[in-house]
């Protein structure tokens, strides 16, 4: 079965041309959406990735309707692979994981994707350092101020210690934030 996927970015674009495009490649099912290329959860896409067996074949109108980044599109490529079954754009002949060829050329494509993703990430962990350099604290916020903490331990170090739920409901939190808060490094709490 030929199955094709149609996406616009936002609501007051048509599918029109996609749709008609689909259905001149022979598509027996399409699957549209509105959608921005940056969502990673796109319902449509994921509905058209979970109906294609092996031997069928998915068909874009062009790539970026997968996604917005060679990470994004790749990851689509590798799941279709995945299921034995093939790809197409429309636009990007070479993109056709039924010839050797296009084989080759999504490889590349996951090549560029690995390159992207690792300089996102070395991005991230620059502006991370800067933000932590600059006394940006990252994480949940602490449920329970320091002197609440230190009640609780102290409540808990006394020969009769009240129970953890009942510090929990004096201190009108869950139980396993007055267990965490009581927790001493020897009992495997972590700073980080």
């Amino acid at each position: 079965m030929i199955i094709g996927y149609a996406r616009v970015s936002t609501p007051d674009q048509s599918l029109t041309d996609q749709v008609a495009q689909l259905k001149a490649a022979g598509c027996s099912k399409i699957f549209s959406e509105k959608a921005s290329g940056t969502i990673r959860d796109r319902r449509q896409l994921a509905r058209a990735l979970g109906e294609l067996q092996e031997g069928d074949q998915l068909v874009v109108t062009a790539l970026d309707r997968l996604g917005r980044s060679a990470v994004a599109i790749f990851r689509t490529i590798e799941a279709i692979d995945d299921r034995k079954a093939g790809f197409r754009s429309l636009r990007e002949p070479w993109a056709d994981l039924s010839s050797p060829a296009g084989r080759f050329m999504v490889q590349i494509l996951g090549a560029v994707a690995e390159i992207e993703l690792s300089l996102i990430n070395e991005r991230l962990q620059a502006g991370q350092r800067r933000a932590k350099a600059a006394g940006v604290k990252f994480g949940r916020p602490e449920v329970l101020t320091p002197a609440q903490k230190r009640w609780a331990i102290s409540e808990r170090a006394r020969p009769n210690p009240p129970s953890y739920g009942a510090l929990a409901a004096t201190l009108d939190v869950a139980v396993s934030t007055v267990k965490r808060a009581c927790r001493t490094p020897a009992d495997g709490a972590h700073d980080g």
